[in-house]
Protein backbone atom coordinates (compact mmCIF):
# COMPACT_ATOMS: atom_id res chain seq x y z
CA UNK A 1 0.00 0.00 0.00
CA UNK A 2 3.00 2.28 0.36
CA UNK A 3 3.51 2.63 -3.40
CA UNK A 4 -0.16 3.46 -3.83
CA UNK A 5 -0.14 6.07 -1.09
CA UNK A 6 3.07 7.71 -2.22
CA UNK A 7 1.86 7.78 -5.83
CA UNK A 8 -1.47 9.33 -4.88
CA UNK A 9 0.25 11.99 -2.77
CA UNK A 10 2.55 12.79 -5.71
CA UNK A 11 -0.49 13.00 -7.96
CA UNK A 12 -2.19 15.37 -5.53
CA UNK A 13 0.92 17.59 -5.34
CA UNK A 14 1.16 17.83 -9.12
CA UNK A 15 -2.56 18.53 -9.54
CA UNK A 16 -2.48 21.16 -6.79
CA UNK A 17 0.50 22.92 -8.37
CA UNK A 18 -1.21 22.88 -11.78
CA UNK A 19 -4.60 24.14 -10.61
CA UNK A 20 -3.10 26.90 -8.45
CA UNK A 21 -0.81 28.10 -11.27
CA UNK A 22 2.37 27.28 -9.37
CA UNK A 23 4.03 25.80 -12.46
CA UNK A 24 5.64 27.61 -15.37
CA UNK A 25 2.97 29.50 -17.30
CA UNK A 26 4.39 28.16 -20.59
CA UNK A 27 4.12 24.51 -19.54
CA UNK A 28 2.53 22.52 -22.33
CA UNK A 29 -0.73 20.84 -21.22
CA UNK A 30 0.51 17.64 -22.85
CA UNK A 31 3.43 17.60 -20.40
CA UNK A 32 0.94 18.01 -17.56
CA UNK A 33 -1.17 15.05 -18.77
CA UNK A 34 1.88 12.89 -19.45
CA UNK A 35 3.19 13.60 -15.96
CA UNK A 36 -0.18 12.76 -14.43
CA UNK A 37 -0.24 9.39 -16.19
CA UNK A 38 3.39 8.74 -15.28
CA UNK A 39 2.58 9.37 -11.61
CA UNK A 40 -0.66 7.33 -11.65
CA UNK A 41 0.91 4.29 -13.33
CA UNK A 42 2.51 3.18 -10.05
CA UNK A 43 -0.62 3.28 -7.87
CA UNK A 44 -2.76 1.68 -10.59
CA UNK A 45 -0.36 -1.21 -11.13
CA UNK A 46 0.06 -1.64 -7.37
CA UNK A 47 -3.69 -1.99 -6.85
CA UNK A 48 -3.92 -4.41 -9.78
CA UNK A 49 -1.10 -6.51 -8.30
CA UNK A 50 -2.76 -6.55 -4.88
CA UNK A 51 -6.06 -7.66 -6.40
CA UNK A 52 -4.33 -10.33 -8.48
CA UNK A 53 -2.61 -11.70 -5.38
CA UNK A 54 -5.96 -13.16 -4.32
CA UNK A 55 -6.21 -14.99 -7.65
CA UNK A 56 -2.64 -15.88 -8.60
CA UNK A 57 0.58 -15.13 -6.81
CA UNK A 58 2.53 -15.56 -10.05
CA UNK A 59 0.45 -12.95 -11.86
CA UNK A 60 0.73 -10.57 -8.92
CA UNK A 61 4.53 -10.82 -8.81
CA UNK A 62 4.62 -10.39 -12.60
CA UNK A 63 2.72 -7.11 -12.32
CA UNK A 64 5.12 -5.92 -9.62
CA UNK A 65 8.04 -6.78 -11.92
CA UNK A 66 6.35 -4.74 -14.66
CA UNK A 67 6.05 -1.90 -12.15
CA UNK A 68 9.80 -2.04 -11.56
CA UNK A 69 10.40 -1.69 -15.29
CA UNK A 70 8.03 1.29 -15.43
CA UNK A 71 10.04 3.03 -12.71
CA UNK A 72 13.47 2.08 -14.10
CA UNK A 73 13.06 2.70 -17.83
CA UNK A 74 12.99 6.31 -19.05
CA UNK A 75 9.62 7.53 -20.27
CA UNK A 76 8.70 9.97 -23.03
CA UNK A 77 8.62 12.63 -20.34
CA UNK A 78 12.25 11.91 -19.39
CA UNK A 79 13.32 12.12 -23.02
CA UNK A 80 11.45 15.40 -23.44
CA UNK A 81 13.61 17.02 -20.78
CA UNK A 82 16.83 15.37 -21.92
CA UNK A 83 16.87 12.83 -19.11
CA UNK A 84 17.50 9.19 -19.73
CA UNK A 85 20.13 9.86 -22.39
CA UNK A 86 23.43 8.09 -22.26
CA UNK A 87 26.53 10.29 -22.28
CA UNK A 88 28.41 10.15 -25.57
CA UNK A 89 31.80 10.57 -23.92
CA UNK A 90 33.32 10.47 -20.48
CA UNK A 91 34.98 13.85 -20.76
CA UNK A 92 33.20 16.90 -19.33
CA UNK A 93 31.91 19.46 -21.77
Amino acid sequence: FHLTGIGLISYWHWAYAWHHHLLDAHLDPRVYRLTMWRILTGPILSVVAICLSFVSLTLSVSVYMLLLLVYILPSRLDHRFGLGRRPTSLSPE
